[in-house]
C-alpha cells in the first residue's frame, strides 16, 4: 500500500534537516513498490541526494524508528559522499544501496 502523507512528511522534514540547502522532493514508484526522496541543491542540483524506501518498510514501522535507522546508519553522511548509486532501506529497516539503475541495465 502507498505510505500515506503522514508517513512520508517526517522523512522529508528529516532529509530537510539534513540538506539544508535543498529542496526535497518524493514520491511513490509504484512497479517497484518504493517511494523515493530526493534531496536536491538549490545551486548545484545533480546529482541529487536519493534515497528509497520500501512500501514495506512504512507498513511494518513508524516514521521515528526509520528516521533513527537512517541517523545511526549514518544515510545522510553516505548520500553526501557518495550520491549515486542512491540508497534503499528494506521492509527490515536494512540500508543498503538500490538495485535501480537509471540507464536502464
Amino acid at each position: 500500500m502507498t505510505p500515506t502523507a503522514e508517513q512520508v512528511g517526517p522523512v522529508e522534514a528529516w532529509l530537510r534537516r539534513m540538506f539544508p540547502d535543498a529542496y526535497v522532493e518524493s514520491g511513490g514508484v509504484f512497479d517497484r513498490e518504493v517511494y523515493l526522496f530526493r534531496a536536491r541543491d538549490k545551486k548545484a542540483p545533480a546529482p541529487a541526494h536519493e534515497i528509497e524506501i520500501s512500501y514495506v518498510a512504512f507498513e511494518d514501522h513508524k516514521p521515528e524508528a526509520i528516521i533513527g535507522v537512517l541517523e545511526q546508519q549514518g544515510a545522510a553522511a553516505r548520500m553526501r559522499d557518495k550520491p549515486v548509486p542512491r540508497l534503499f532501506l528494506d521492509r527490515e529497516l536494512h540500508l543498503g544501496l538500490s538495485a535501480y539503475d537509471p540507464r536502464g541495465r
